[in-house]
């Protein structure tokens, strides 16, 4: 279930980072956690830049005690400047 679980999510994160990129603004990622647990609850205020997702997708997390899987998922916030204009992605 697990493995099913990890394929799961990492596909629908490439669909999302695909679906994302297209706006052509930097961005960053946000959790969307679902409470279950306060490993999970840890996520809330964490943001990341999308590549460093690529390579360390953290969902489903190693640390959920939900059984059998965690259900957060990621949500995607764009970035801003210092004058809180949108940045554009390179």
């Amino acid at each position: 279930m697990a493995s099913y679980t990890k394929k799961m999510h990492l596909a629908n994160l490439k669909r999302d980072m695909d679906n994302a990129k297209s706006t052509g603004l930097k961005l960053n990622v946000s959790f969307i956690v679902s409470h279950c647990c306060a490993e999970c609850d840890k996520l809330q205020e964490l943001k990341i830049p999308i590549e460093e997702l690529l390579k360390n997708p953290i969902l489903p997390y190693r640390e959920c005690i939900r059984k059998p899987f965690c259900i957060c998922c990621y949500g995607f916030e764009p970035v801003s400047d210092e004058n809180n204009r949108l940045v554009h992605a390179p």
